[in-house]
């Protein structure tokens, strides 16, 4: 009895586990936040970051868009025709450094935007949610393959 709960806690554990890196074992573009994994669209071009994630109905849990920059700077973002909440996290150097919890959709003008207070060369949306679900944070380390 002992040994088919250790089996049952085994089989919990690698599920998680390949649930969490999924997007790595398929090689699709991801990108690791402190052993979570996140399968990532990725906006390149002024015109890729310009759209984002506009006039979608969502994205799944572990999904997101990485935004590439080729030099660190401040980057600010809005929610213009975005229908859902988002997480909004600036990423340097391998390591979280700002965050925006749970940003509202902003469907009308004015929209808000969100201004670092520190230079980023990618900034990472993810569901609203996210970044308190899985315990993100400033500092957090942060692994990126596109």
């Amino acid at each position: 009895m002992r040994s088919l709960k250790l089996l049952i806690l085994l089989v919990i554990f690698l599920g998680g586990l390949y649930y969490g890196y999924s997007a790595y074992f398929s090689g699709a573009p991801y990108v690791g936040i402190d052993g979570k994994a996140y399968s990532v669209e990725i906006a390149t071009t002024a015109d890729s970051r310009a759209t984002g994630l506009m006039n979608r109905d969502s994205i799944g849990d572990k999904d997101g868009m990485l935004f590439v920059f080729d030099k660190p700077g401040i980057y600010a973002f809005w929610m213009k025709d975005v229908r859902f909440p988002l997480d909004i996290i600036w990423i340097n150097n391998g390591e979280v450094v700002y965050i925006v919890e749970s940003a509202e959709p902003s469907p009308q003008p004015p929209h808000k935007n969100y201004i670092p207070d520190r230079s980023a060369n990618y900034v990472l949306e993810l569901p609203g949610g996210t970044v308190f679900r899985d315990g993100i944070h400033i500092g957090s380390k942060v692994e990126i393959n596109i």
